[in-house]
């Protein structure tokens, strides 16, 4: 298995498909590399600590390679479509969308000792109906939170409540606009019809987490990490992430490329990065 550097100020994406670079030519031989037979570990850099992995408080490209959305955005046209989602359908008056989901997508777990990934359950609509509540809930600080609540009242109202007054039975409990009608299906009703909100089913705060896992660690759930998406954390220590490539992801959600594990180093300029790659293959540093 080969090994890849890639060192730069910040990372825009993981995956080979999103995966760009401010040279042509380094992008085209990257590009080159990463849809060959063999398959390759990827080392990046960045000057800039992801402070976390949860995709409800922060969207950023750790989140996006770790977790599947209802939809996701085409990186060659810019056109939204399906993920776990297999089609949509909304109401005239734009305020009801449903959608329909896939039932081959699985969390998974990586086990550190023994380099196995172990297939946990399905991921179902009530994964996403917990997420949106998540994203209301005061407690958490979520990113889009004000921008949910300006279409679903009830998120509004739960968004303002004092987060020392906040229940879990709030947030969790009693009947919410996102409701799982079963495992395939997923309701949402909005206060307003809104043109712009099926863009936002593509963004990471809106994508399902694996409700068990929180309610179990709380705040710490991302040291016993299960995810869904084309990489599961592997490790992450104060200075690197390492993801290895989901093997249990379906094909048709998998975008091609080779890359099996991704390093991403944290804090690090591209020079030191360089070096620190260097060193762990045994080689010269270079100035």
């Amino acid at each position: 298995m080969r090994t890849l550097l890639v060192a730069a100020f910040f990372v825009v994406a993981l995956l080979p498909a999103a995966w760009s670079s401010a040279a042509e030519d380094a992008a085209y031989t990257a590009n080159r590399s990463f849809q060959e037979d063999e398959p390759v570990v990827l080392d990046l850099a960045t000057v800039y600590e992801p402070s976390t992995i949860d995709p409800q408080k922060r969207w950023n490209v750790l989140a996006e390679n770790l977790f599947l959305g209802l939809t996701d955005v085409d990186p060659f046209t810019g056109e939204i479509v399906p993920e776990l989602a297999t089609l949509w359908e909304i109401n005239s008056e734009g305020t009801t969308w449903t959608f329909h989901l896939r039932d081959d997508v699985m969390w998974s777990q990586y086990n550190a000792e023994t380099e196995t990934v172990e297939k946990l359950r399905a991921v179902t609509a009530h994964d996403f109906e917990y997420a949106f509540r998540r994203v209301c809930d005061p407690r958490l600080n979520a990113l889009f939170t004000e921008l949910l609540a300006a279409l679903i009242d009830e998120c509004a109202i739960l968004s303002n409540i004092p987060d020392s007054e906040a229940t879990d039975d709030m947030v969790f409990g009693g009947q919410f606009p996102v409701q799982a009608i079963d495992n395939i299906t997923l309701r949402i009703e909005l206060s307003k019809p809104a043109g712009y909100f099926l863009a936002m089913t593509t963004t990471s705060p809106l994508r399902a987490v694996y409700s068990e896992l929180i309610e179990q660690f709380s705040s710490d759930w991302t040291g016993s990490f299960v995810a869904n998406g084309p990489y599961l954390l592997a490790s992450k220590s104060s200075n690197m992430y390492s993801l290895v490539r989901n093997p249990h992801l379906p094909d048709d959600l998998w975008h091609g490329g080779n890359i099996d594990q991704v390093n991403l180093r944290i804090g690090q300029d591209s020079e030191t990065a360089l070096n620190s790659f260097r060193e762990e293959q045994g080689l010269d540093s270079v100035s």
